[in-house]
């Protein structure tokens, strides 16, 4: 099913219709609306973590890492300070973060492709 996601610096709005989702958002000040196709959930992915240069490259490697950033950088502050912090000097990135899912929506991705991606990371060896 095709939704359509109103996202928030700390949570997010899903509709059916985007005419709605657009009227919400530009009444209560959201980030963006993004379509998406509605998936399962993939378990467990609550409390996964991996660190941030091993994403890093695996991001650079699937040639993302510039999109990423660039979306970062394209936050409204104060979310882009807080977020351009956490990618440039935390350690970890969490898969279940609001900040990875609005990466997500906003490269189209599936949650199949972020737990490839966090699998990835993972298994990369130096």
């Amino acid at each position: 099913m095709i939704k359509f996601k109103v996202i928030f610096p700390s949570s997010t709005v899903d509709f059916l219709d985007p005419t709605e989702a657009m009227a919400f958002k530009n009444t209560y000040g959201g980030l963006t609306v993004v379509q998406y196709q509605e998936e399962e959930p993939i378990t467990p992915l609550m409390d996964r973590e991996i660190a941030n240069w091993r994403l890093r490259s695996i991001l650079m490697q699937r040639n993302l890492l510039d999109q990423v950033t660039a979306l970062i950088n394209g936050l409204p502050e104060p979310v882009k300070s807080i977020a351009v912090n956490a990618w440039d000097y935390g350690n970890t990135t969490q898969i279940n973060s609001n900040t990875v899912r609005y990466l997500q929506a906003s490269l189209g991705l599936s949650i199949a492709d972020v737990v490839q991606i966090f699998d990835d990371a993972d298994n990369i060896a130096i």
